[in-house]
């Protein structure tokens, strides 16, 4: 799972409300979020959680690809 592409395509978004874009940062393996709203960082969560599934079901067919 390559978290920095999944931080880049979060930082692109912007709040519907504010305009503004997040700050993400990546420690270790887990992604922490600053918004300017907890509405916005809702929408976010919900987001990340789909790139990360989406990242994590493109590593194991590229895995079984390989077999």
């Amino acid at each position: 799972m390559n978290l920095h592409s999944i931080k880049l395509k979060l930082e692109q978004s912007s709040c519907p409300e504010h305009g503004k874009h997040p700050s993400v940062t990546i420690t270790g393996k887990t992604l922490n979020m600053s918004c300017c709203c907890e509405k916005f960082k809702e929408a976010l969560k919900k987001k990340s959680e789909k790139l990360i599934t989406e990242s994590i079901q493109n590593d194991i067919s590229s895995m079984f690809k390989k077999l």
